[in-house]
This record gives structure tokens, C-alpha cells and sequence, in this order.
């Protein structure tokens, strides 16, 4: 993982719902793990879901290039950027409440709706 521990979870949480037990009990369960420095049991619990491959073993991939990095900062335009905060506003009022996979499901919706915002035209584009 390169981020957080959090987005291991969701992962794993998405391909095997109930693998890592709810967000609340993984987050008590990386906290012992993180405080006694030891992950061990963690990697034992997701390593059968998970392929690792690295490039720098030309063995398991030859014909990939190495690793490009770019990063491009695009800024919202003002319409844009009212759209996504009642946007985000609508998400956490439709989160409110919401459970299991229709909590899911709004997750999803909303991260289509981030991406298709067209600030041109003041509307989704669906």
C-alpha cells in the first residue's frame, strides 16, 4: 500500500466485504498492530487477495518501461468549483443515515458526479 491503511481496507472491503471486519474495527486493529510495530498479522490476512509484482524484477515483467510520474494541478473555475461544494454538501447529507451497499452505492454515484462536472454548461454531464 502507499497511502493508508484506511485504503487497504476499502479495498479489500469492496473485492471481500467483512474480510478486515467494519472500517471501525480495522482502524482499533492497524492501531495495536502500528503501536507494537508489528504487521505481521495483517500481511497474513490479506496476502492471499493481493499480487504484487515489481518492476525491478525483469523476470516477472520484462516489457514494461520504467515508472513515469507526473503531476498536473488543474484549478476549478468558480463555477466549478460551487458545484463541487453543493456537491459535497449533497453527499454528506445523503450519506447521512445511509448504510452497507447503498452507503456504497451513493459513494459511487457521487464519484462519477466529481468527475463528470461541467462547469461550462452549469449542469452534470450524465
Amino acid at each position: 500500500m502507499e497511502n493508508r491503511l484506511s485504503d487497504l481496507w476499502s479495498i479489500i472491503d469492496f473485492t471481500h466485504p467483512g474480510l478486515l471486519g467494519s472500517a471501525k474495527d480495522f482502524a482499533g486493529f492497524s492501531k495495536r498492530l502500528a503501536k507494537a510495530q508489528h504487521f505481521g498479522p495483517l500481511r497474513s490476512l490479506v496476502r492471499p487477495y493481493i499480487l504484487r509484482r515489481l518492476k525491478t524484477d525483469r523476470n516477472v515483467i520484462a516489457d514494461l518501461p520504467e515508472k513515469t510520474e507526473l503531476k498536473a494541478w488543474c484549478h476549478l473555475s468558480p463555477v466549478q468549483a460551487a458545484l463541487y461544494e453543493r456537491a459535497v454538501q449533497e453527499l454528506a447529507a445523503a450519506l447521512d443515515g445511509a448504510e452497507g451497499i447503498g452507503r456504497k452505492g451513493i459513494v459511487l454515484s457521487y464519484l462519477m458526479r466529481f468527475k463528470q462536472m461541467d462547469g461550462r454548461r452549469n449542469l452534470w454531464v450524465i
